[in-house]
C-alpha cells in the first residue's frame, strides 16, 4: 500500500500541487462530496479532451474515478453578483 493510501491528507496535497500547473485548467475547486475537486478545462477540440482528460485523469494514480460534463451552451457567466 502506498504511503499516501493511508494518509488522505497527503493525498490531497499532492493532488491539489499536480492539478495547480495544469494550463488548460481555468479553474480548480476542492469540493465536498462524490467529487472531491472540480476542474474545469478549456480546450479547443473534443480530440484534445480526450488526449488531456487521458493524460490528466485516467491514467493518473491519484485520480480514483471521473466523470465528464460537457457544456454545450453558455447561460450565464462571470462572478459579478450584487450584494
Amino acid at each position: 500500500m502506498a504511503a499516501d493510501q493511508r494518509d488522505p491528507a497527503q493525498r490531497q496535497r499532492r493532488r491539489k500541487a499536480f492539478f495547480r500547473d495544469v494550463e488548460e485548467s481555468q479553474r480548480r475547486y476542492c469540493a465536498t462530496g462524490e467529487a472531491g475537486l472540480v476542474l474545469i478545462l478549456l480546450v479547443q477540440t473534443m480530440e484534445a479532451y480526450e488526449q488531456r482528460t487521458a493524460h490528466l485523469l485516467a491514467d493518473n494514480e491519484l485520480v480514483r474515478s471521473y466523470r465528464s460534463i460537457a457544456v454545450l451552451d453558455r447561460v450565464k457567466t462571470g462572478t459579478s453578483v450584487p450584494l
